[in-house]
């Protein structure tokens, strides 16, 4: 049974717990407490462990009782825990406060997906969180198609949540900082050629064909377009408007109109059914 007993030599006003570790073995570790009845409580918290762990049942559940006990006799007061996925979720909706909406956006989707690549353990501390699940992750986004730019960017936002619970003592070591970041691919973006866009509308449904014309005749973002409403079109102008999703930091975005290519303009006329205001241009794609 767990002891305690003041060090020999008076040089320490703590007492000192006396226990058999997971080995079996006899050892003495200091409580941290100057009260008796404290100091007994931690070391048969020290006993409990030990022998959990020796006979092969010391879950994480159990060290985190155990833990928490310990702290909470030392400490006077109840030991933080915080799942990672509570962590990460309330950093991203906070994003949305402090964030333009597409950085909020982009950062929300990394999240969800290194929540659903780890399954599980998305339930667990976030101090439990090690650098071979980053590191799985990074390696599982590469396997399905991104390129390499796209994993670094989505690790870059990864570090972000991870740091912030550093800075909070809620974690001593950031485990996304010790995966490195994969070489880059080399690839470099060129504009489709005039004959590369022909072919593309010739192949494309009647909603994608709206979305090249879109953003070829406008200079808009994908996402912008697809939820653009006929309430942005004026056939008499004919004039076009639209507001970017993505503007500066501290910047309000401000509404851009576009005078109306003849074959979009064309293109819009043509698509059957209401043009009601604030019915969408693209109904299935604005979905997406």
């Amino acid at each position: 049974m767990a002891s305690i007993h003041l060090h020999s030599s008076g040089r320490s006003p703590y007492y000192q717990a006396k226990f058999r570790d997971a080995q079996g073995l006899i050892r003495v570790k200091s409580t941290k407490q100057t009260s008796p009845k404290e100091a007994l409580k931690v070391a048969f918290a020290y006993e409990d462990s030990a022998a959990a762990a020796r006979n092969g049942m010391l879950t994480e559940a159990q060290a985190r009782r155990v833990i928490s006990q310990a702290y909470e006799i030392a400490a006077k007061q109840p030991l933080r825990f915080c799942s990672t996925r509570d962590y990460l979720t309330n950093w991203v909706k906070a994003n949305y406060a402090t964030k333009s909406k597409g950085t909020a956006e982009r950062y929300e989707r990394v999240v969800l997906d290194f929540l659903e690549f780890i399954g599980a353990r998305a339930g667990v501390d976030l101090r439990h969180i090690a650098p071979k699940d980053v590191e799985g992750f990074r390696n599982n986004e590469y396997r399905l198609g991104k390129s390499a730019s796209s994993v670094n960017l989505a690790l870059k936002a990864l570090n972000i949540p991870f740091n912030l619970a550093r800075r909070q003592v809620l974690i001593e070591v950031n485990p996304v900082e010790a995966v490195e970041l994969l070489p880059k691919d080399g690839e470099e973006r060129i504009p489709f050629t005039t004959q590369q866009l022909h072919t593309i509308l010739k192949t494309a449904d009647t909603e994608w064909k709206g979305m090249v014309l879109l953003g070829y005749y406008t200079g808009a973002r994908l996402e912008v377009c697809a939820k653009m409403k006929w309430g942005t079109v004026d056939f008499e102008t004919p004039l076009i408007r639209f507001t970017p999703n993505k503007v500066r930091r501290g910047k309000k975005a401000k509404e851009i109109v576009c005078p109306m290519h003849a074959e979009l303009a064309e293109y819009l006329r043509s698509l059957p059914g209401p043009k009601h205001p604030n019915s969408f241009i693209l109904p299935h794609l604005s979905s997406r």
